[in-house]
């Protein structure tokens, strides 16, 4: 959790108020705990908040979505988003998608890949997306990292 306590305490510290969305029941109930707040449980394909949140954090959970579905779900996170919203969202390095060991699928990204998703959305502007190594003990995965602002409002 230190990764969203830092989070949590920059947005706090803004005045801002805060969300926070886990797919999963068990995790949910312990950030909840953690956090001092309630944690909801839904999926990204089941958000259906409009003009809300100031921003959303998506680092490394929209690595699961299958390709076909994730412009949808930014398509959703953007109607989410209030106007001048912040969107930040990560993906493991790569080209496709692919299932590990565990089958889990992974969706992964080139920059290009992830700069022509970003512009499949003409409300969303000042993309930046840069590259970083994993921060994870004994991983040297590349992850790319994208953020961006919403300028308008966004219909799906």
């Amino acid at each position: 959790f230190q990764a969203e306590d830092g989070i949590r305490d920059l947005v706090r510290s803004r005045g801002l108020g805060d969300v926070y969305k886990r797919q999963c029941p068990e995790l949910a109930n312990l950030a909840s705990t953690h956090i001092g707040q309630e944690v909801l449980v839904c999926s990204y394909q089941d958000i259906s908040n409009y003009d809300e949140f100031d921003g959303v954090w998506a680092s490394a959970s929209l690595v699961h979505c299958p390709r076909r579905d994730i412009k949808n779900v930014v398509s959703r996170l953007l109607r989410a988003l209030k106007i001048n919203g912040t969107l930040y969202m990560s993906f493991k390095q790569g080209n496709g998608e692919r299932v590990d060991g565990n089958g889990r699928l992974f969706l992964d990204f080139t920059e290009n890949g992830l700069q022509v998703l970003c512009n499949e959305f003409s409300n969303l502007t000042r993309v930046e997306i840069w590259s970083s190594q994993s921060r994870l003990q004994d991983s040297s995965d590349l992850w790319l990292n994208c953020l961006a602002t919403k300028t308008e409002k966004h219909e799906l």
